[in-house]
């Protein structure tokens, strides 16, 4: 019988100590097509690249194209997520990312929505989003904007201090018909009120 055991736990288990990966990993992922297919459908096509290693920015670039016209760039660069010795520290990450993206096929994220909420039916056939991220855990700057056929509006939020707060102008308009065809608990509470 073999014997097995962790650094720094005594042989009782995984070590308590911070996450981290090995001081010496660096690493470059080139993504020259990968596809998201629904049936014959291509709804996605998506190339970039991402570069991670111990004591260097994090970074991120994909270039998504949607079926018909959609395109669209996600650019990501996080610092201070991984220190030149491997270990692995959210609190001390800062994110800048921006994300655009134009004329995208709603069946595309449908695709991966884990609740009965119809998309397609709340948004539409297509929508577009545009994200902007700034800051840390502790300090960020956040908006979202989106425009679809069933919502649009624009978002901003700050997080101080790990509380977030909606800042500026924000808007966001539903379609109430759109929305009690999408949430099928909203549309049995409407039905309900109806008939009550």
């Amino acid at each position: 019988a073999g014997a097995c055991s962790w650094p720094g736990a005594g042989g009782a288990g995984p070590s308590a100590g911070p996450a981290r990966v090995p001081s010496s990993l660096a690493a470059n992922l080139n993504v020259d097509e990968l596809r998201v297919e629904e049936g014959a459908d291509v709804l996605v096509t998506v190339k970039g690249e991402a570069t991670v290693a111990a004591g260097q920015p994090l970074t991120l670039a994909l270039r998504p194209a949607f079926s018909g016209q959609g395109t669209g760039l996600v650019d990501a660069t996080i610092t201070g997520l991984i220190g030149a010795d491997g270990v692995i520290d959210v609190n001390a990450m800062n994110v800048d990312a921006k994300a655009n993206l134009g004329d995208v096929p709603t069946g595309l994220v449908q695709a991966f929505n884990p609740g009965d909420t119809d998309l397609v039916a709340l948004l539409g056939d297509r929508f577009s989003l545009d994200l902007l991220a700034d800051g840390s855990l502790e300090t960020m700057d956040a908006s979202v904007s989106m425009a679809s056929a069933g919502v649009n509006g624009v978002f901003a939020l700050n997080i101080r201090d790990r509380v977030a707060t909606r800042t500026g102008d924000s808007s966001v308009r539903v379609s109430g018909e759109r929305a009690a065809r999408a949430v099928p608990a909203l549309r049995r509470a409407l039905i309900w009120l109806t008939l009550s």
